[in-house]
């Protein structure tokens, strides 16, 4: 009857939502737990949408594969986990993150009055996101999020300015969670070694952060962060189309039932290896 229709959902859809969920949940654990990319919380957590829908738009201009996933709610590049905060907070368009690619890294940006108290803690240091993971997120895809905080923001000031080498969230510095020497999380349990001293490994506070603040006071050089212009798009897109993550979306998406020249012609536009060759 009128009122009580239901939304049809194909089993392919559900397919594509689960493989989204699974996706973004075994890329943003730590030591075998889920986490928050920017605060650690275990509990409650949400698979976020960086974008609600990509555009063909996006496509024409390179920022995702012309194979990407055909809805947004199903690419797990487009997705990140995060905490029902701080979940709420990126919706309503209180920070936003960008990625510099001078130092690899995604930064939290607080950009609101709203946030001050709670995001503050935040501000300027990367969050738990690295380049080299296959499921990474499209980076470009963060530029489109952090124009409409821009405009809801109007008042605040357009430049950002940070240390030239920005430190992670304190959280993934004092337990370790960043395998330097690889350049990626360690995300098996069996990796975790003993937690710092005094520190809660359930727990979700935010230990004190002077050693970052004595760090930042001896930086002399500065990366500042303002409305992303056509050489910023440019680097980032240069940056994010050589990340393994990239690869491997347009390889997900390619059909190989072409001939031999045929399938390697498709992968050489697809991968871009004929712009890198000019």
């Amino acid at each position: 009857p009128p009122g009580f229709e239901w939304e049809r959902i194909s089993a392919s859809d559900v397919s594509n939502l689960s493989a989204f969920e699974t996706s973004i949940q075994s890329r943003d654990q730590f030591f075998g737990v889920g986490r928050c990319i920017i605060c650690r919380t275990d509990s409650p957590l949400n698979d976020c949408h960086i974008i609600p829908q990509c555009e063909q738009l996006t496509v024409n201009r390179g920022w995702v594969p012309a194979s990407a996933k055909a809805t947004a709610m199903h690419e797990p590049r487009n997705g990140i986990l995060m905490c029902s905060n701080h979940h709420g907070q990126f919706n309503s368009d209180q920070f936003f993150i960008r990625y510099i690619p001078e130092v690899e890294k995604f930064i939290f940006n607080n950009y609101s009055d709203k946030g001050q108290g709670d995001l503050k803690q935040y501000h300027g240091k990367a969050v738990a996101l690295d380049i080299k993971h296959r499921y990474s997120p499209y980076a470009a895809l963060f530029l489109i999020h952090e124009m409409r905080v821009r405009g809801f923001n109007p008042f605040q000031a357009p430049i950002i300015e940070l240390g030239i080498d920005p430190s992670w969230q304190d959280w993934i510095s004092d337990f370790d969670v960043f395998d330097s020497s690889k350049g990626v999380f360690k995300r098996d349990r069996k990796q975790r070694g003993p937690d710092p001293p005094g520190a809660n490994p359930s727990s979700t506070s935010m230990p004190p952060a002077s050693s970052t603040a004595a760090a930042s006071s001896s930086r002399t050089r500065t990366i500042l962060i303002g409305p992303p212009d056509e050489d910023v798009i440019d680097d980032i897109l240069t940056s994010m189309h050589a990340m393994p993550t990239w690869r491997a979306g347009v390889l997900e998406g390619m059909i190989w039932d072409g001939t031999a020249d045929e399938n390697v012609r498709q992968y050489v536009t697809g991968m871009q290896l004929e712009d890198a060759q000019t």
